[in-house]
């Protein structure tokens, strides 16, 4: 999703084409990647607390899940809407 998000940013400004491979691909995904990897390690460690406190096995597909949920707060938070996250 962060890939793609980059990837739609540099179709956008596609007219300045020397500026945005130099400056904005590496940029972008540089600070997608370091988001990315934040969220899922904040959310992981949460999930395995909660877990881990309540002597609870975590199926793998519980991660995988809260990592579409967290990819969808992304996105409809990009958007600029009245009463939005």
């Amino acid at each position: 999703m962060h890939l793609g998000a980059a990837l739609y940013a540099i179709a956008v400004l596609i007219r300045r084409w020397k500026w945005v491979w130099a400056v904005v691909l590496p940029t972008y995904l540089v600070l997608a990647g370091v988001e990315g990897v934040f969220a899922g390690s904040i959310v992981g460690g949460l999930l395995g607390g909660v877990y881990n406190s309540g002597l609870y096995r975590m199926n793998t597909w519980i991660p995988a899940f809260w990592g579409l949920i967290n990819t969808l707060v992304l996105i409809v938070s990009g958007f600029a809407i009245q009463g939005g996250l």
